[in-house]
């Protein structure tokens, strides 16, 4: 057989195979094609509660054919293809009656598969249930992934949970945009939303929550799951006006309440405002009129807690009972909370509690301020912060970067800490909180510690009885700890020993509590203040990569600045320079010195004739490193904070 042969065989042979991954590959695309072709978006035409004629006909439409939302939910439930459902502006009201059944046929809008709900806009598009209901408006279950936004769901009423929405199920999912859920009532817990036991997972943007009630626990949204891992994101939202009241038993979490040991909660730029939680039961007490987290993780961001009041903790709450309590708070602002206390409890804990048992509470709060919380009445404390430890479980807050001011309650002000446990206060200003009993800024009780590091207490008010601590106060086996470059205005009744670093008397001249930058209130030491340029650079986290509340360097001047803020000492232009000598101490000239710095800053120069070099454009309060490269020698490179002109960076050569 030719040569010729043989290549008209291959050639056919090629073009065969060709043809024939080019036909598979068609033939794919023809069956992958109805997935895509078959996903049906229905449009809800008629604000009447009517039902679906033919589930599973992939067609919405009643006995008149028209289409209702029960009847597109209907449909999206028997059709996996109905994946969208696009609701027009109007008011949408339950109207067929239903008995606690499951399956869309009355009552709630029970939806059992994945789908996605289009309103107009919320305000525009309301979905409802009328007066004298008891189902709840919107039930989620088996799993389904749902999306809503653009509606407001309202005028929820259930005997069980979840007024507006309940999540029941494993894996059920919930994202909620741009929608408003408000004004339902739910006798059991979760007035507004309330996930099951499932590890359901909620994600909420853009929305509100407003003016819901439950008669448990959790008036705007809630959460109990033991073990599994539930899930819940709240971004760029407002939860406010919710409530929590029972005469039967305790209640928790006016605004939030989530429990569960796998339980994962983020809140980030979103506004808790105005909730509530009361309990008159004998002996029980409305708990976390904010936000209550019970054995979970949670990390509040960029956010507000404020005008919640609650019997006792009245902003936040964080408690461990069967499992460790995680809570992480950053530059977030709490403010204007109230514990009131009932005829069983003492008010306490009006902006942040911290609470173990057998297990422990852990609070980090960093870049925050806590100022105007109260607990009142005559047995009140713990106006400010409180942290509670109990035998077993150690209760532990982190005070990083803070202010607290302007607290009160008849004892402790602004910080409170009792049994086994720390508050440890870092670079934090602890200024102009009121008892009027013991303990202005703080208060130390049996078994504690505070522990306090490069921080201002000042100012604090105790007038009740001699030696009351104004700005520190000791009771018990109670323990205050300087770790050095502190100011206080007084020590009296604290029984600290003061280092010698630390400042005693001395007024740190700062500003009212204003905006001065950066996310949260704050006060500025003004001209001349003892707090300026104190803590020398290395010194109990002193660095130029450190910083301050409003997110500023840290190292802005010669030294730290005691407290939550840094003054920024303006930059200007100065020179660096020095000489490079060889390893007999002649200067070395043709030696190429080049200093880096932030931001990209780089420059290199020659030295003279007799090692001289100079950089004349460097700026203040920045770190920089200069590097000397010569043929003949090595130079160990220095590394320099600059703070006004340095021509004395000499450098020696090593052979």
């Amino acid at each position: 057989m030719s040569n010729t042969q043989l290549s008209d065989k291959k050639t056919a042979k090629l073009r065969f195979m060709i043809a024939f991954v080019l036909g598979t590959m068609a033939a794919c695309a023809i069956i992958a094609l109805p997935a895509t072709a078959n996903a049906i978006t229905v449009t809800v035409n008629t604000t009447l509660d009517t039902q679906d004629v033919t589930p599973g006909d992939t067609i919405c439409a009643d006995a008149l054919s028209r289409c209702s939302l029960r009847a597109a939910i209907t449909e999206a439930n028997s059709s996996p293809s109905v994946d969208t459902i696009v609701i027009p502006a109007g008011t949408y009201t339950i109207m067929l009656a239903g008995a606690n059944e499951n399956n869309n046929v009355g009552g709630d809008f029970d939806i059992l598969r994945s789908v996605t709900i289009m309103g107009a806009g919320a305000g525009m598009t309301n979905i409802e249930e009328p007066n004298g209901a008891t189902e709840g408006v919107i039930d989620i279950m088996n799993g389904a992934m749902v999306n809503i936004s653009g509606v407001t769901i309202r005028n929820g009423n259930t005997s069980l949970s979840g007024g507006g929405i309940r999540l029941g199920g494993t894996n059920t999912s919930l994202t909620l945009n741009d929608s408003v859920v408000t004004n339902n009532r739910a006798a059991g817990n979760g007035g507004g939303i309330a996930l099951g036991t499932g590890g359901e997972a909620l994600h909420i943007n853009t929305s509100t929550i407003s003016n819901n009630s439950a008669g448990g626990s959790g008036g705007g949204i809630y959460e109990f799951d033991a073990t599994d891992r539930a899930l819940i994101d709240l971004a760029n939202s407002f939860i406010t006006g919710n409530s929590v009241s029972s005469s039967q038993s305790s209640t928790f979490g006016g605004g939030l309440f989530a429990s569960g040991t796998a339980t994962t909660v983020t809140i980030t730029v979103t506004t808790f405002s105005n909730n509530s939680a009361f309990s008159t039961s004998p002996g029980g007490a409305g708990q976390g009129g904010g936000i209550f987290n019970m054995n979970g993780t949670f990390s509040v961001r960029n956010s507000m807690v404020m005008g919640n009041t609650a019997n006792i903790h009245a902003g936040i709450a964080n408690l461990a009972t069967i499992a460790a309590a995680i809570m992480t708070v950053t530059n977030t602002t709490i403010s204007n909370n109230m514990a009131t206390g009932n005829a069983f409890f003492a008010a306490q804990g009006g902006g942040v509690y911290n609470g173990s048992s057998a297990f422990p509470a852990t609070m980090n709060i960093t870049g925050s301020t806590i100022n105007n919380n109260s607990a009142t009445g005559q047995t009140g404390f713990a106006g400010g912060v409180y942290n509670k430890g109990l035998s077993g479980g150690l209760a532990a807050i982190f005070l990083t970067d803070d202010t607290v001011s302007g607290n009160s309650a008849h004892d402790a002000g602004g910080l409170y800490a009792f049994g086994p446990g720390q508050i440890t206060v870092d670079w934090s200003t602890i200024v102009g909180n009121t008892a009027v009993g013991n303990g202005g800024n703080a208060y130390v009780d049996d078994r504690s510690i505070i522990e306090i590091i490069a921080d201002i207490f000042f100012g604090g008010a105790a007038p009740g009885a001699p030696f009351a601590g104004p700005d520190l106060y000791k009771s018990g086996t109670g323990q205050f700890t300087s770790q050095g470059y502190n100011l206080f205005g007084t020590i009296s009744g604290s029984g600290i020993v003061p280092l010698a670093t630390d400042t005693v008397g001395a007024n740190p001249l700062l500003g009212p509590l204003a905006n001065n930058g950066g996310p949260t209130p704050t006060m500025l030491p003004g001209p001349g203040s003892p707090v300026l340029d104190r803590v020398p650079n290395g010194t109990n986290g002193c660095s130029p990569t450190a910083t301050d509340q409003r997110g500023l360097t840290r190292l802005s001047g010669s030294g730290c600045d005691i407290g939550s803020v840094e003054v920024q000492v303006p930059q200007t232009t100065v020179s660096v320079g020095g000489r490079v000598f060889t390893s007999d101490g002649r200067g070395l000239r043709n030696a190429t010195v080049t200093i880096t710095g932030p931001n990209g800053y780089i420059r290199q120069a020659t030295t003279s004739s007799f090692g001289f070099y100079s950089f004349t454009d460097v700026l203040t309060g920045q770190t920089y490193t200069i590097r000397v490269s010569s043929r003949f020698f090595r130079f160990q490179p220095q590394t320099l904070f600059v703070t006004g002109d340095l021509m004395n960076a000499d450098f020696n050569g090593l052979e």
